[in-house]
């Protein structure tokens, strides 16, 4: 159960927020990375302009599931496939703290048809969806960040919440998991894991780092081979578990969108 615990919100995100939802048509990858690079040149032609800038370009955000007086939602269904202004800094933020990691855009990920998701930063300024391009391949990297509230609703309550817990015996019980590694870190309690899932008719390999807080907050951050909307995959997940560690504990992840 606690192995469920530790595993289940990154996951969650790849189901809840698709139920009933139809394909969604959008760019490929090459035309992603492609209306980057001009975005890029066009920041560069209008250093004064910022985000504006991107904006104007059409960069938006995905809409958000619910009433306008519901609070907000982490997982939306993406209306179509451009970055939001605040995940085009955010993803330049990534590539400067990750050098070796490639080439990293802000994107909402096809999951499989039907099943097109947009993280919307709701708790941590580096909260969201996206493709990592290296070496003729392109992976994905979702981040989440829960609140105290979010992780007692979602995960219950009892050892797996205790600072010292480790779940990593039972995580690798399922012969999916492997690599799995906890450590109690003055920033909170680390477990890292690599795992294999089937989906869309192949295996892809993901490694994931989540970082109980001492305030019972929640980061998840998961980095995959790739995804067969996003093209030829990558040999190995789009970070490596030390660049997964590093971006886990960077201290942006804790601040506010």
């Amino acid at each position: 159960m606690n192995a469920e615990r530790e595993a289940a919100p990154v996951r969650e995100l790849l189901d809840e927020a698709v139920a009933g939802v139809g394909p969604v048509a959008g760019a490929g990858t090459a035309e992603l990375f492609a209306a980057a690079a001009r975005v890029r040149r066009r920041r560069r032609a209008t250093a004064t302009a910022g985000v504006a800038a991107l904006v104007a370009a059409g960069a938006v955000l995905a809409p958000q599931l619910g009433s306008p007086s519901a609070p907000p939602q982490r997982i939306a269904v993406a209306a179509q496939k451009t970055p939001a202004a605040g995940g085009v800094v955010a993803a330049a933020y990534l590539e400067k703290l990750l050098p070796g990691a490639g080439d990293i855009r802000s994107t909402p990920l096809e999951f499989g048809p039907g099943k097109v998701i947009s993280v919307t930063p709701v708790h941590g300024a580096l909260e969201g969806t996206y493709a990592v391009r290296k070496g003729g391949g392109t992976g994905f990297v979702l981040i989440t960040l829960m609140s105290a509230a979010e992780v007692k609703q979602k995960l219950g309550i009892g050892k797996y919440l205790e600072p010292g817990y480790n779940p990593c015996p039972e995580l690798v019980l399922d012969g999916t998991t492997t690599g799995c590694t906890n450590q109690l870190l003055p920033q909170g309690r680390l477990t890292t894991y690599q795992y294999k899932t089937e989906r869309n008719g192949r295996t892809e390999t993901e490694y994931t780092a989540n970082l109980l807080l001492p305030d019972g907050r929640r980061l998840s951050v998961l980095a995959g081979t790739g995804l067969v909307s996003l093209g030829r995959p990558l040999a190995t997940p789009a970070l490596t578990r030390a660049e997964l560690r590093t971006l886990a504990l960077d201290p942006k992840q804790l601040e506010k969108p």
